[in-house]
């Protein structure tokens, strides 16, 4: 079992600070007349600080591997016993909310285990963006659909609101009329969210 991240750290320090000290007092013995002092307390820290990187990288790399024996237990099938396509949607619209979406789509990305399928919202400047965006990456089993916002605007324009997205946040209420009829069911996520896990 993995210990506490911050008992790590605590663990590390002192590790470090013994090591510093304990090199420092080697070298000394070694140059008791104090010549090289500098150098030798310069060889001592770039020492400790090359122990405790290669302590941590270990600790960490330990970590990411039990992550991934984990998630690879917890996939999603269907009947069949094939990956489940997960299908996402989210309203893309205006510069600030394409930069919200990257890095939603990074940490999406990070995290999966299941092929995925978008059904993104967009205008005109979005929908060069993000095409561009998924097509640079071309990441295996993602896929992506556009649908253009200027058709759907009419049938929540007439809403009153105060949210600072407007219209557009009350676009998604619309997906069950503007997507495929085969899809089922669908993750509905705003653009300015961040995973942390297997969506």
């Amino acid at each position: 079992k993995f210990c506490n991240v911050s008992f790590c750290t605590l663990k590390s320090k002192l590790l470090t600070l013994l090591l510093i000290i304990c090199t420092t007092i080697y070298f000394f013995w070694i140059d008791s007349d104090g010549t090289y002092l500098i150098e030798i307390i310069y060889l001592s820290l770039h020492l400790c600080l090359f122990l405790a990187c290669t302590k941590t990288d270990f600790y960490y790399s330990k970590k990411f591997n039990q992550t991934v024996a984990n998630y690879s237990r917890s996939m999603y099938l269907t009947e069949d016993g094939s990956c489940e396509i997960i299908h996402i949607g989210v309203v893309s619209v205006g510069t600030t909310t394409n930069l919200f979406f990257y890095t939603l789509l990074k940490s999406l990305y990070f995290h999966r285990i299941n092929p995925l399928h978008f059904h993104i919202l967009v205008d005109n400047m979005s929908k060069s963006i993000i095409r561009t965006l998924f097509d640079t990456w071309s990441v295996a089993q993602v896929n992506y659909s556009l649908y253009d916002v200027s058709k759907f605007k009419s049938d929540v324009s007439w809403v009153r609101t105060h949210h600072y997205s407007g219209i557009y946040g009350l676009l998604k209420l619309l997906l069950p009329d503007i997507l495929p009829d085969d899809i089922s069911k669908i993750v509905v996520l705003d653009a300015d969210i961040v995973f942390n896990g297997n969506i």
